[in-house]
């Protein structure tokens, strides 16, 4: 009687479910369960970034479920020894929250059904709690089993089961909603930081789908080159940024659009953003997302179906962004050498020895501010002091090869240059050390740097000039040189000239140091003429020169920095 009581007991005992924790999900036949279809819905659309990482480093350290996740990080085997296919594998290495929800053979159960997500095949294979002996056919996605329903990963399958149907594949019932699932896209790749080539960008913009589970992500990751050659995650990494601009329409809802950005200033070489995350799957879609790193670079990554391009609303988009959160501003003093130009209108007939430009120079103050708008572009302006217009020539005797002479006359000419610089390309010369992720606190700039002798971004620049003529004593009067007589005319002391040079900024440790500016300015009418007359042993010679106020300039500035943008993040 006693056996028979402990065989009866041992008969009835009902299996106690596991603990609800705090994030009220269960483990079941060693699936995640979510004890309701509105708690699984309510975390994926409404849930924080902060509570699902918070729920995936919960999955990662309960020992007795083994995740998708788990098992890609586990030498990309699940724990029976099977090898995951390659869309599980991007899932494991795109979305780690999904891939944590799913197990190691791709199962979850939301409120009283399992699902089993195959996204090689595109299919998700479901069955009711109430068939759990048939939990091996559902493994092995037999759905000869009449208790087993198939659907497409771009069905919304939750609502679909909600409705009743059994199914959208083998000539099942359709869902109620006519309108098409978008396919799957990806648009990913690396971008190299121009300034230290041992950094790169991991980006991607993708559209997941998967039945229960559907999202619009967008992903960027930093990473360096290790010492052996190998690229690893590159450590906390700041100011990574992400402008982008969407627009989705849900099947059978309306049409969302909107531009925004988002930044990462945290201890975390990752910024992941989902424009869109649902249980229902989308009929048209555009994601355009834009990556900015910490050097100078950025690349446009875009996916889309059914919407037409908005590139160019982008990089309006971009532009105006980067102008408000990038902007920087510089007082600029700058020495150098201005070198006037002339040109000769009526030749010295036999002389032998005469050429136009005696290339003399004469000193150039420069004092300019320099606006960054964004790591390409700066705008400048300023105020410059030079000898910009001017006349020379020079001289010989055909009968005395020993002799030579020249003259030179320029005027002094203030000018109010305005223009626009555009990074180039960044130049690294001779490579001298290394340091290794020093972070001096969590609000400071990167400071991964690689120090090289010579570094220097190279910028083109171009504008306009207005100058202005100063009155000089020998102005429109006879004057005199060694060999000869001059007179000078001025024939308009205002003129606008446009320009276009080259700037070579040097620094390093993303600090600007001195910067060389080499330009040419091409003035537009005759600003003065000159005629000349002067008396060699072999004769009597004339000439008449012109200057239009264009010259040749070499200066040597330093930037000083008096406005940083984005240190008022911070």
């Amino acid at each position: 009687m006693i056996a028979l009581f402990f065989v009866a007991c041992e008969s009835t005992s009902v299996e106690e479910p596991t603990p609800i924790n705090e994030f009220g999900v269960e483990f079941k036949n060693g699936a995640l369960r979510f004890p309701t279809t509105e708690k699984y819905i309510d975390l994926v659309e409404t849930g924080t970034d902060a509570t699902k990482s918070k729920l995936v480093s919960f999955l990662d350290k309960k020992e007795d479920y083994v995740s998708l996740r788990k098992s890609y990080l586990g030498f990309k085997r699940s724990a029976s020894g099977r090898t995951l296919s390659s869309q599980e594998t991007k899932l494991a290495e795109s979305n780690e929250f999904l891939s944590s929800l799913l197990n190691e053979d791709g199962l979850i159960l939301i409120g009283d059904n399992y699902f089993k997500v195959n996204l090689e095949s595109e299919k998700v294979y479901v069955l009711s709690s109430k068939f759990e002996t048939s939990q091996s056919d559902l493994k092995n996605e037999n759905s000869s089993n009449g208790n087993i329903m198939v659907f497409s990963t771009h069905d919304d399958i939750l609502d679909l089961i909600e409705e009743g149907t059994k199914g959208t594949i083998n000539g099942r019932a359709e869902f109620l909603c006519g309108e098409s699932g978008a396919p799957s896209k990806k648009a990913d790749g690396f971008d190299y930081e121009p300034i230290y080539y041992d950094y790169r960008q991991d980006n991607k913009v993708v559209y997941q789908k998967a039945g229960i589970y559907f999202s619009l992500q967008s992903k960027t990751k930093m990473q360096n080159k290790s010492l052996t050659g190998l690229w690893e995650d590159a450590g906390a990494t700041y100011n990574q940024q992400l402008n982008y601009y969407v627009k989705y329409e849900p099947k059978c809802k309306g049409v969302t659009e909107r531009t925004n950005n988002k930044t990462d200033d945290g201890p975390s070489n990752e910024l992941n953003y989902r424009a869109y995350e649902s249980t229902r799957g989308l009929h048209k879609y555009r994601y355009e997302a834009d990556f900015f790193g910490q050097g100078y670079w950025s690349r446009i990554y875009s996916i889309a179906d059914g919407f037409r391009n908005c590139f160019f609303l982008l990089l309006l988009i971009v532009f105006a962004h980067n102008l408000h959160g990038q902007r920087q501003l510089f007082i600029t003093p700058s020495l150098g050498m201005n070198f006037p130009l002339s040109y000769t209108i009526n030749p010295a007939i036999g002389d032998a020895g005469y050429r136009a430009n005696a290339f003399d120079f004469g000193a150039s103050f420069d004092l300019s501010l320099q606006y960054q708008l964004n790591p390409k572009w700066i705008l400048f302006g300023g105020v410059k002091a030079s000898e910009n217009v001017g006349f020379s020539f020079k001289y010989g005797d055909k009968q005395q090869d020993s002799f030579y002479g020249k003259l030179s006359v320029a005027n002094y000419t203030p000018s109010i240059p305005i223009g626009f610089m555009r990074h180039l390309i960044t130049q690294k010369w001779v490579k001298l050390k290394r340091r290794h992720a020093i972070i001096e606190n969590i609000s400071s700039e990167k400071n991964e740097d690689v120090l090289y002798l010579i570094l220097f971004r190279l910028r083109l620049l171009g504008g306009v000039s207005y100058s202005y003529v100063m009155p000089a004593t020998y102005d429109n009067q006879l004057d005199s040189f060694s060999a000869g007589t001059f007179l000078k005319r001025v024939n308009d002391r205002n003129y606008f000239s446009p320009f276009l040079g080259l700037n070579f900024q040097f620094f390093n440790y993303h600090k600007n140091h001195f910067q060389i500016t080499l330009l040419y300015s091409q003035g537009l009418s005759n600003i003065i003429t000159a005629d000349v007359e002067y008396q060699l042993m072999s004769g009597n010679y004339q000439a008449t020169l012109g200057s239009r106020g264009s010259y040749i300039s070499l200066q040597l500035g330093y930037p000083i920095k008096i406005y940083d943008a984005s240190k008022k993040k911070h």
